[in-house]
């Protein structure tokens, strides 16, 4: 079977869970070494069109046609949940009505004070109104999709996103594969990964992260 891999992943994240407390900012200071988790997740596809998203743990399918990624003017060849979100992303109106009530988010924990698992619309929705308000409402959010596919079950969206950081007019641009679960229509399990040391380059972002020792951006 002839497979074309679309895009390869290394993940690299901390344990979910800190022993010491956050300070008011939201960052936390660890005071001994922390252990650090690698997966890599490869996305592929088959002649056959058969699609397939693989991690260290898991693998899951779909037969569901692959996207061809997106032009620079934003068209796109199908609709998936993963992509609507990604296309909704900084309007969190338009967000939030793709939204079931138990629905949860999953972000890096080295996030900060957003990191984790946000579980249920409204923390959901709480998270999505202090993430986004970091960056400029007047320059809105520009989101280039390379690879959007899946069904109504399980979907992926990866794109790269652009906007204006608020407080010191930095351009902001990241790669972002959001993985998505749905049931009747609705998004029930969001899961995502960006660069997150890219995001501690911004000045005006740093405050949403914890200082990791050893660690020095210039």
């Amino acid at each position: 079977m002839d497979l074309a891999v679309l895009a390869v992943f290394g993940v690299v994240d901390r344990s979910s869970r800190y022993a010491e407390p956050a300070d008011d900012e939201g960052a936390v200071h660890p005071s001994t070494p922390q252990i650090f988790d690698m997966k890599v997740i490869v996305l592929y596809r088959s002649r056959g069109g058969t699609t397939a998203i693989c991690s260290s743990a898991s693998c899951a399918r779909s037969t569901s046609p692959v996207a061809n990624p997106a032009s620079s003017e934003g068209e796109h060849y199908m609709s998936t949940l993963a992509g609507d979100l990604a296309r909704a992303l900084g309007n969190v109106e338009a967000m939030q009505q793709l939204y079931a009530d138990d629905i949860s988010w999953t972000l890096p924990v080295t996030l900060g004070r957003i990191g984790g698992t946000h579980e249920g619309k409204d923390a959901v929705i709480k998270f999505n109104k202090i993430s986004l308000a970091a960056y400029s409402k007047s320059a809105g959010f520009k989101v280039g999709i390379h690879h959007e596919f899946g069904d109504g079950e399980y979907s992926v969206a990866r794109f790269t996103c652009r906007s204006t950081v608020s407080a010191t007019d930095e351009t902001y641009e990241n790669e972002y594969v959001l993985f998505v679960r749905g049931r009747d229509g609705k998004i029930t399990e969001v899961v995502e990964h960006l660069d997150t040391l890219k995001v501690m380059h911004y000045e005006g972002l740093r405050t949403f992260l914890p200082r990791i020792p050893g660690v020095v951006v210039s």
